[in-house]
C-alpha cells in the first residue's frame, strides 16, 4: 500500500511538512511516478544503516544545514540538509516507523 503524505511546507513558520514527493511504500511496490526520470543513466547509492554504522551530523550554523555523514571515508553517504528540511525527514521517518510497528 503506498502512502502519500501531502501537507506542504507553512511559509509563515519556515518549518517543512511532507510534500507530495515524499512517498513510503512496501518492499514490492512501483514507485510513484515522480520519482522517475528521463536520464540516460542510473546512479544510485544504498548504505545499510545498522548499529555499528557510524553517523556524523556536522552543522553549518551560518548556512542553517548540516551535513549527515553516514558510513565510513569512501565508504558511505553524505546527506546535505538544509534545516527546514530536517524537519521534512523526522516526520517521513516517524511515519514510516509507525507502519513498520
Amino acid at each position: 500500500m503506498t502512502v502519500t503524505v501531502s501537507a506542504p511546507a507553512t511559509e509563515a513558520t519556515g518549518q517543512a511538512g511532507l510534500t507530495d514527493l515524499d512517498a513510503i511504500i512496501s518492499a514490492g511496490e512501483r514507485e510513484p511516478d515522480q520519482y522517475a526520470c528521463d536520464l540516460p543513466l542510473h546512479v544510485g547509492v544504498s548504505v545499510h544503516l545498522r548499529a555499528e554504522t557510524p553517523v556524523l551530523v556536522r552543522l553549518w550554523p551560518d548556512q542553517n544545514r548540516a551535513v549527515v555523514s553516514i558510513g565510513m571515508h569512501r565508504a558511505g553517504v553524505d546527506l546535505f540538509v538544509d534545516a527546514d528540511q530536517i524537519d521534512r525527514l523526522i516526520i517521513l521517518l516517524t511515519a514510516t516507523r509507525e507502519r513498520l510497528r
